[in-house]
């Protein structure tokens, strides 16, 4: 993903309306984060009991994705 890409999906995701997971916001931290945030949103969603207020890291293979350049990604639910 290319610098121009990230800031199209960082601004898609501002821009959009606040995904709510529980009674918190998801905002995303770093590029892997934003590019698997669809998935985590549904990963949080089908896993209420890991909703605290905080930062999460989520390991990238709990979302089904093969580990290439990362191996956890970084949320926090404000």
């Amino acid at each position: 993903m290319n610098i121009k890409q990230l800031t199209e999906e960082l601004d898609r995701i501002l821009e959009s309306d606040n995904v709510m997971i529980g009674e918190f916001e998801l905002i995303p931290h770093r590029e892997n984060a934003v590019k698997y945030y669809d998935k985590a949103v549904e990963y949080f969603k089908n896993h209420a009991d890991m909703v605290k207020k905080g930062y999460v890291n989520l390991p990238i293979t709990e979302l089904g994705i093969p580990d290439d350049d990362a191996t956890t990604l970084g949320y926090e639910l404000k």
